[in-house]
């Protein structure tokens, strides 16, 4: 059980002593008291935490003075970390029980040649045409920049498309370092 009180919905004005008043006059006694500050707005950021000595001091704070006015403002008391998953890590906030990160699909298939990432289609060789493994034909042909059968074709791992020198006159000035296909 916690040892701490979280208290939200405050003014934005509300300071230690505010706060400190409230448990003094209900005859609590208290460690501490934390109001994070706004630093860019010089004021309180609208929580605070208070500190008590033991977690039956919290529960019979919170019995007592649970609903209550702090700057002419009602204010909420619970446990700090009462909610599930808060403040126990990253992952936990979004509720997981897990160490998924979160964001896109997973495919946990193993080494059976697949991403980890999901989608229609992935890659098992790296540079291996999609069309030719899947279809059994491309519609680039020998111009595709991917492999075929595991044979590097011959544009494969090349640049974007066909080079227009070659295509045009027959010949490249850069000949087999073309970045485009031949």
């Amino acid at each position: 059980m916690a040892t701490s009180i979280y208290v939200g919905q405050l003014s934005y004005e509300a300071t230690e002593e505010d706060i400190a008043r409230v448990f003094e006059d209900n005859n609590f006694e208290y460690e501490r008291i934390s109001v994070p500050q706004n630093h860019e707005k010089g004021s309180g950021k609208g929580f605070a935490f208070v500190d008590m000595q033991s977690a039956d001091d919290v529960q019979k704070a919170l019995d007592k003075i649970g609903n209550v006015e702090i700057c002419g403002r009602p204010v909420s008391m619970r446990e700090k970390n009462a909610d599930k998953g808060k403040g126990k890590g990253k992952d936990d906030r979004r509720g997981r029980d897990d160490d998924r990160r979160g964001g896109g699909r997973y495919d946990d298939r193993g080494d059976e040649g697949k991403g980890k990432r999901g989608g229609k289609r992935q890659r098992s060789d790296p540079g291996e045409c999609y069309d030719y493994r899947d279809e059994g034909n491309c519609r680039f042909g020998d111009s595709c920049r991917f492999t075929h059968d595991g044979e590097v074709g011959k544009g494969a791992r090349k640049g974007k498309g066909p080079c227009y020198d070659f295509r045009d006159s027959g010949d490249c000035r850069f000949g087999d370092n073309c970045v485009f296909s031949h």
